[in-house]
């Protein structure tokens, strides 16, 4: 699920943690999750910021693939037995060939991104606020690569779009489509989504269960 926030930056522009934390604890005290009481009714049972989808916003803002780190993770075999097994593969990268070459995976995604942070598949998935790039400024750029992906793709990911400035949310769930999320509610707009400070729009990934 992705959250797209109003954030205010008059005071100080925020860091992503801040941001993720922001969410986390909206989400929290509105009943995202619930575990407790005889009857439990918010839509997850458990939810973390990143998750399994760490790094997803990084992968948009710097055009990274999946096919791309399994290319890479290709390139380090050099057994030819290897490859030709890694070939037949179809259930993706094992991970024990993560856990193989997780200091050159982790160095490829720092060259790839200009960032310090770890490859996505090396990330702790259970961390509670996530990593630096699980919340994101919402720029021309990350906005122009996310519809350009995005336009056609179907997918059970839900969005919430929560708007902290006018104390409003709208919960939008898997019947609708992607392409119909971006052009009802991230239409680009340089005055009101990005540049104006008290209505900074930020992206965060959330990974929950149901």
């Amino acid at each position: 699920m992705i959250v797209l926030s109003s954030q205010d930056e008059t005071r100080e522009s925020l860091d992503p943690t801040d941001v993720s934390h922001s969410v986390y604890e909206w989400l929290s005290e509105e009943g995202f999750a619930n575990q407790g009481g005889r009857w439990a009714c918010g839509p997850s049972d458990w939810f973390v910021v990143g998750g399994r989808w760490s790094g997803e916003l990084s992968k948009f803002k710097y055009k990274v693939t999946y096919e791309d780190s399994k290319e890479f993770i290709r390139s380090c075999l050099v057994n030819k037995k290897d490859k030709e097994d890694f070939d037949k593969n179809t259930w993706g990268v094992s991970s024990n060939l993560i856990d193989q070459y997780k200091p050159q995976l982790n160095e490829w995604w720092k060259d790839k991104t200009g960032t310090v942070l770890e490859h996505p598949w090396c990330r702790d998935t259970y961390r509670q606020i996530g990593y630096g790039d699980d919340s994101m400024r919402l720029t021309k750029d990350l906005f122009d690569n996310i519809k350009g992906d995005l336009e056609s793709y179907q997918s059970e990911d839900s969005w919430i779009c929560l708007d902290h400035y006018a104390n409003e949310h709208d919960y939008l769930d898997d019947s609708v489509e992607l392409k119909d999320i971006i052009d009802r509610n991230m239409i680009y707009n340089e005055d009101d989504v990005h540049q104006t400070k008290h209505n900074v729009k930020w992206l965060t990934v959330i990974d929950y269960h149901n």
